[in-house]
């Protein structure tokens, strides 16, 4: 009798495997890069939309901790482009698409300058 050894992985954060599979900056913004490449209307998925504010959450604390910290983020210029195009994309469709679990955990705050 086999037993599964992975039942139940993705639901507990702490699993020791958990931190060990964490993506570096420039694969979670590849990620997003394939993601958008494979559907060019992508912005009008609630389920896309949270993946795509959650990778570009994680990759926007990871350049202000290395700015504070006096350190190069490791972007590359070309990411960073793509970065901020997204998020132009992103912000642009907020008020047509954006799902309520977006707007509670992503809300858009346009007076924000950092």
């Amino acid at each position: 009798m086999s037993t599964n050894k992975f039942e139940g992985f993705f639901e507990e954060d702490n699993h020791p495997a958990m931190k060990m599979v964490v993506p570096t900056p420039s694969q979670i913004i590849e990620t997003l890069m394939m993601i958008c490449g494979q559907n060019h209307q992508f912005y009008k998925d609630e389920g896309i939309r949270l993946i795509i504010c959650g990778g570009l959450d994680v990759v926007e604390k990871h350049i202000i901790k290395a700015r504070d910290l006096g350190r190069d983020p490791g972007i590359h210029v070309g990411y960073a482009a793509f970065m901020m195009l997204l998020s132009d994309r992103m912000v642009d469709s907020y008020d047509d698409y954006a799902g309520d679990k977006e707007r509670e955990l992503f809300p858009l705050n346009m007076d924000e300058d950092e």
